[in-house]
């Protein structure tokens, strides 16, 4: 479990801090003329993610909201690198504009789901003697993945010659996340030391 929640914020932390380096660079060579609003308009596309990510941790399991996140975050990679790297034909130039712009308004936006979730489950999957361990390796190996992301995309592209490597590198990552995470528990319904709990409407409150 530990291993699997470590992977998991690993994934989400080099995704956006690596996507934070690396769209300054790549913009300006798709977006010729507007990188920088487009870099504004990605900033303020953080702001659905969250509420989003809101939504899930509220309304659904912690489980489906991680595939869910997994899987939009996959999507929306694949869909930048079709963009990006599209047929020069005019007439599917449009087509390729969509994509291009549907992969990096979710790159920017889908990973703050995963902040919210992943890291309520990293303090939820744990019995309360382990919940400072566990939950401090969760943060060590995102703080860990944000350092290193700069690195990777740089010896990505100067090995490659191209950044397509790195985000392919990125998807790879997310796909494998997105299979791990039926190794984790499923915690509806449970309290923070696994105890099973009715949902009944007495028991809702609000602060």
């Amino acid at each position: 479990v530990t291993m699997v929640i470590m992977s998991v914020c690993f994934t989400l932390n080099l995704v956006y801090f690596g996507s934070l380096f690396a769209f300054p660079q790549v913009l300006p060579l798709l977006m010729h003329g507007q990188a920088a609003s487009e870099l504004l308009v990605g900033a303020l596309w953080e702001l659905p993610g969250l509420a989003m990510g809101l939504l899930l941790g509220i309304t659904a399991s912690r489980r489906t909201s991680l595939k869910f996140y997994l899987t939009a975050l996959t999507c929306s990679i694949l869909c930048f690198i079709i963009g990006a790297h599209g047929h020069p034909d005019p007439e599917q130039e449009k087509a390729m504009k969509v994509f291009l712009f549907m992969g990096y308004y979710g790159i920017k936006c889908v990973p703050n789901i995963g902040f919210i979730v992943a890291y309520q489950m990293s303090a939820e999957v744990y019995p309360t003697e382990a919940r400072s361990m566990g939950a401090g390796l969760a943060l060590a190996s995102g703080r860990l993945a944000a350092m290193i992301s700069p690195l990777i995309y740089e010896a990505a592209v100067l090995w490659t010659g191209s950044y397509l490597f790195f985000f392919l590198f990125m998807a790879a990552l997310c796909l494998s996340n997105l299979y791990m995470v039926d190794l984790l528990p499923e915690l509806a319904g449970l309290q923070p030391d696994g105890e099973a709990v009715p949902i009944s409407p007495e028991r809702i409150q609000v602060v």
